[in-house]
């Protein structure tokens, strides 16, 4: 039953003051960001005290501030009761974070058979909450600590768990008809399951979830499993679904990092970039030709040292001495980079980000999007590229695309939810 305003009490007052204004004043720039994740429609990043802040689409309870809507925020706000938070991945409409060592999830997908928070209950499922995995005893055990590391794309969700010498990668969600799970099967998964192929003792140092496969750095090489229609296993063919780990022909030692992205993939061996899949017109493979490759290619530009790469539905960016460089195609200005010497033709070759040259610590990409952000050394951060949903947090609300760095900024306004409570 609606309450008269005279009925409400002054944190409920203020709720509905807070909510009304919310999105028409903004301060400075948003402090003490750890990490940041993109995912299409909405980002995340950890901050030092814990907390994880989050903004875009509420869709599905995304932002996990306890509001659902088809509204966009344009600003962070914090997501309810997390704290002591080191890591977090996001997907299409629901992230995941690290805290305390095990995986929490939040969000979901509104008319979809796929639980992507992992808790066990049958899709669809979609919940402002933040639910702690809870599959089967066995896989509650293994993901309630020792948590490492943690990715999300479009529809599921994989975690390294650490415990020791002894390293598992653990997945679920879907649709897994492609196997992009890695547990030998085409079932979707409400809780984690284990990929099948790596040995007890194998080192898996990172993990990175595509549209219909997954990747992972395990034993110094690089392995991918799932869809392989673009060659976006790296295995050397485009035939068939490969249901466990196989290894990307020519990455079996050196590689320290991986990105996957809608139907392509890149790794980072030795300092260098090299990219395999899907290519076509946007030359986000980087090796300037349009056709696809179904095995590993180098980019073409790219200084040596690299440290991190962000891949896009249609972009790739790349850290490298400090400094961002991105390739591919510049529409919605992905590239934070005019590339007006190639216009109307997509940027081939790596291309400076305008204005971070110098100073950047991280990167981050929405396999399934078009937009980028970066970490400074400052630990401030720089969004650019499509906004349509506010997911760059320069707290413009009305879309658009920004093609220069803008700055991830905090709001001015204590944000209360919709149950009169405050988010922070």
């Amino acid at each position: 039953m609606e309450l008269p305003m005279a009925s409400r009490s002054t944190t409920q007052i203020l709720a509905i003051c807070c909510l009304m204004t919310a999105s028409s004043a903004v301060a400075g720039p948003l402090q003490g960001i750890q990490s940041i994740a993109a995912g299409p429609y909405h980002a995340c990043a950890t901050m030092a005290n814990g907390q994880v802040q989050c903004w875009g689409m509420y869709t599905a309870f995304a932002l996990g501030d306890g509001r659902k809507s088809n509204t966009r925020r344009a600003t962070p706000a914090p997501v309810r009761t997390l704290h002591g938070a080191t890591a977090v991945a996001s997907g299409d409409h629901h992230s995941c974070a690290i805290e305390n060592g095990g995986v929490r999830c939040w969000g979901g997908l509104i008319n979809a058979d796929v639980n992507v928070l992992g808790d066990g209950r049958a899709p669809p499922i979609y919940d402002y909450s933040i639910y702690a995995m809870n599959p089967s005893p066995t896989a509650a055990n293994e993901l309630d600590a020792n948590i490492v590391s943690v990715s999300s794309n479009y529809h599921h969700t994989c975690a390294i768990r650490r415990i020791t010498n002894m390293d598992s990668l653990w997945c679920w969600g879907g649709p897994n008809g492609s196997g992009l799970l890695g547990d030998g099967t085409r079932i979707d998964r409400n809780v984690p399951v284990r990929a099948n192929g790596f040995s007890a003792s194998s080192h898996i140092a990172a993990v990175a979830t595509g549209d219909d496969f997954t990747c992972a750095v395990a034993g110094g090489g690089a392995w991918c499993w799932g869809a392989n229609g673009s060659g976006q296993l790296g295995l050397g063919t485009t035939s068939g679904t490969h249901l466990t780990p196989e290894p990307v022909v020519g990455l079996s030692s050196g590689v320290s990092a991986i990105a996957a992205a809608s139907d392509h993939a890149c790794a980072i061996v030795s300092g260098n970039v090299m990219c395999w899949g899907r290519n076509n017109s946007s030359d986000v493979l980087g090796n300037g030709s349009t056709n696809n490759s179904k095995i590993p290619v180098a980019v073409v530009g790219l200084p040596a040292g690299v440290t991190a790469i962000a891949m896009g539905l249609s972009h790739t960016c790349a850290l490298a001495n400090g400094g961002v460089k991105c390739w591919g195609e510049k529409g919605s200005g992905k590239l934070g980079n005019e590339c007006v010497l190639q216009a109307p033709l997509p940027c081939s070759t790596p291309v400076d980000v305008t204005g971070l040259t110098s100073g950047v610590i991280a990167i981050s990409a929405p396999g399934h999007g078009n937009y980028t952000c970066a970490i400074l050394q400052d630990h401030t951060a720089r969004c650019w590229g499509n906004n349509a949903m506010g997911q760059l947090g320069n707290g413009i609300n009305h879309g658009g695309s920004s093609s220069t760095p803008t700055t991830v900024v905090e709001a001015d306004y204590i944000f209360y939810d919709s149950f009169g409570m405050t988010a922070d």
